[in-house]
């Protein structure tokens, strides 16, 4: 799956509020605070090692 595609899908999961059914879960679970911002950066970032993770199998 690549970066895009990642991102896709968290913006998919916005359309359903889901991303705020997940921050309040975790704000709730960890005690913190966390917003959307949060949110699309760890998202980013999961789409980031997901390639990396992606480019290193299908090294030849």
């Amino acid at each position: 799956m690549s970066i895009l595609g990642i991102l896709i899908f968290a913006w998919f999961l916005t359309l359903f509020n889901l991303d705020t059914i997940l921050i309040t879960a975790v704000n709730e679970v960890l005690g913190t605070n966390y917003s959307t911002n949060v949110y699309w950066l760890v998202a980013f970032l999961i789409a980031i090692i997901v390639a990396i993770i992606e480019a290193i199998i299908n090294h030849d």
